[in-house]
């Protein structure tokens, strides 16, 4: 009920203008990050004219980068499948997957996870189902992550402190994911039930309120998930292998195992949520191997390519759609 209200309200303010300028604001957001996303692949096109002879080998980059965007269109069909609203059309999801994934090279520490979720928001007009999706999307990252780790660990891969605090995050997601959607729904209602008969104050009652949102949430994440917990699972395994097997053909002649391309692959997962972003890349990418390098010049190539291309298509009609006047993200008709 508080949920659905808060949503009918946030569509009279859009009608009633202040939702319409944090639209306004948020395209303006995004045509930033898109002129950013295309002065960062031209610099990448510089890093590229300077690597001389490739190690990896052409083909290897090129089936590298290709491996690497199927995975982001596993990603998509993952995100596709847990909005699951008939209004919102499979190619407006797919350009929004792509172009906030692009924009989360831009940002470090993981920032663009905000901004995905901003752009979600926007396009389904419903933060709730925002949240609940892009949290959904990392704690099923989350777990394959923590089975790759072991994969590390067990498989004689090189340990390193960059593992060491993807771990101590992983864990800490890991729990309070467990907490939030396992543990705390069993108990709110004889919490809820605790606060009716033994508190009679103004106070007890916005605990109540609160007791209700956060009831209202973890309900409709069960519905996000109903019958498709598997069907997840199996879609983010097939994320990762893509990702890994990309790792492994741009190594596939030097003297390395899985555990040890997997080991690279998660210590460069943890490492760009504080260095790969717009202001340090050249400096970071210029520190590294030979192999490295064009590891990471052919993935952050071939993204910010594809978010530039759906940044294309997907922000003019958007700026567009504000510029004609304050609607709701969503009407009764399919958005495609």
């Amino acid at each position: 009920m508080a949920w659905n209200e808060l949503s009918r309200s946030g569509a009279k303010m859009d009608m009633s203008g202040s939702g319409y300028k944090a639209r306004r604001v948020l395209d303006g957001c995004a045509l930033a990050f898109w002129i950013l996303a295309i002065s960062l692949l031209v610099r990448l096109g510089f890093l590229w004219r300077g690597q001389g002879d490739l190690g990896a080998g052409v083909s290897s980059l090129l089936a590298a980068g290709g491996l690497y965007l199927i995975g982001h269109g596993f990603r998509a069909a993952r995100l596709m499948l847990l909005i699951g609203d008939y209004r919102v059309g499979i190619k407006k999801i797919a350009l929004v997957h792509f172009f906030t994934a692009g924009v989360s090279v831009l940002l470090p520490f993981k920032l663009g996870e905000i901004y995905r979720v901003a752009e979600l928001s926007n396009l389904l007009n419903d933060m709730q189902k925002a949240v609940l999706g892009v949290w959904i999307e990392r704690a099923y990252d989350i777990a394959i992550l923590c089975v790759l780790l072991g994969v590390v660990a067990f498989g004689g891969g090189p340990w390193s402190n960059s593992l060491g605090l993807l771990l101590v995050i992983s864990t800490i997601f890991v729990v309070g994911t467990v907490v939030v959607f396992g543990i705390l729904p069993y108990n709110v209602n004889e919490l809820a039930l605790y606060m009716v008969r033994r508190y009679r104050s103004p106070g007890s009652v916005r605990v109540l309120q609160g007791i209700s949102l956060f009831k209202e949430f973890t309900d409709a994440a069960s519905r996000m998930l109903s019958r498709k917990k598997t069907i997840l699972l199996l879609i983010t395994a097939l994320i990762w292998a893509c990702e890994t097997f990309a790792i492994v053909i741009v190594f596939h002649h030097a003297d390395w195992n899985v555990a040890a391309a997997v080991a690279q692959m998660l210590g460069s997962i943890s490492d760009a949520a504080s260095s790969i972003n717009m202001l340090h890349v050249t400096q970071t990418l210029t520190a590294l191997s030979t192999l490295e390098r064009e590891y990471f010049l052919v993935l952050l190539s071939s993204l910010l390519l594809a978010a530039v291309i759906a940044g294309a298509k997907y922000i003019p009609p958007r700026i567009h759609s504000t510029l004609n006047g304050p609607k709701t993200a969503l009407s009764g008709k399919p958005n495609r």
